[in-house]
C-alpha cells in the first residue's frame, strides 16, 4: 500500500485521525506480514521461502526443504527450543542430481 500525497500532507499537518493511521498500519501488516501467527484455513499453500512453522493440535511443526528432500520436525507447543519429538525425512528421487 502506498500513501498518497494527500494522505501524507494530512498526516504531516496533523489532520490524520488515529483511526486513519491504525487503518494504514493494518493495511501494511496485511501486505507485508507482521511475523505474527495467523489462522490458516484448510487449503493448498506454497512455501515460497522454503521453510515455515505451523502450530496445530498442541504441536509445532517446522517444514523445510533441503537439496536432498524435505524435513519435518515436530515439537510440543511452546517447546520449539527443546529437542524435537520426532523428525521425518523425505528424500527426493535422484537427490544428488537435484543439488
Amino acid at each position: 500500500m502506498q500513501i498518497s500525497e494527500q494522505e501524507r500532507a494530512a498526516y504531516i499537518a496533523g489532520d490524520a485521525t488515529k483511526a486513519d493511521l491504525l487503518g494504514q498500519i493494518d493495511d501494511l501488516k496485511r501486505t507485508l506480514g507482521d511475523g505474527m501467527p495467523r489462522d490458516l484455513p484448510d487449503d493448498d499453500y506454497i512455501l515460497t521461502d522454503g521453510a515455515a512453522w505451523f502450530e496445530v493440535g498442541g504441536f509445532v511443526v517446522r517444514i523445510r526443504v533441503q537439496p536432498t528432500g524435505l524435513v519435518v520436525d515436530a515439537y510440543q507447543s511452546g517447546g520449539e527450543m527443546d529437542d524435537t519429538l520426532d523428525t521425518m525425512y523425505v528424500e527426493l528421487p535422484n537427490a544428488a542430481s537435484n543439488i
